[in-house]
């Protein structure tokens, strides 16, 4: 009696998950891949690695605020100057100068859960429509970004403005 309760209940949890939400985090995905106005290529390819914002000088402090908010990390001290006289200083926030690997980070790891999810469902085309973004965006984290993931899982953080990483 038991197991059956439990099929009934699973499958009462993926109809909810295949109708409501998986429908949503698609729409977040798809939210974060056209909301970005800039394609990089690949030099040898000539295929987009994958987006950036494009900047314009005199928007720069909104858009350094709107940056910051966007990572998820909302104003932590590492936005702002590690040393110097505005050490963690509101008015020394630098998102310009950082580039977004965790937004980035985010975007590829959903790309291979929403691949994981269609193919539970049986919708193989998206599946590997999404296995396929996930693996481009990693190859570009890779190779473009020069980013390199640490045996603990950790992304460094690279500063454009003084070529350090953290």
């Amino acid at each position: 009696m038991l197991t059956a309760r439990v099929d009934a209940r699973l499958r009462e949890w993926l109809k909810l998950m295949h109708t409501l939400v998986l429908p949503a985090l698609e729409k977040e995905q798809t939210f974060w891949n056209l909301n970005r106005a800039r394609s990089f290529l690949d030099p040898e390819t000539k295929e987009e690695l994958f987006q950036y914002y494009q900047y314009r000088a005199a928007m720069k402090w909104d858009l350094t605020i709107k940056l910051a908010a966007e990572t998820g990390w909302g104003f932590s001290t590492r936005w702002f100057a590690q040393e110097g006289p505005s050490m963690h200083d509101f008015k020394s926030i630098r998102t310009l100068s950082i580039v977004p690997v965790d937004l980035n980070a985010f975007m590829c790891i959903n790309m291979r859960i929403l691949a994981s999810f269609y193919e539970i469902f049986g919708d193989f085309k998206r599946k590997d429509e999404y296995y396929a973004r996930y693996q481009k965006m990693k190859l570009a984290m890779k190779t473009f970004i020069g980013m390199r993931l640490m045996e603990f899982g950790l992304f460094f953080v690279d500063f454009l403005d003084q070529g350090l990483k953290e």
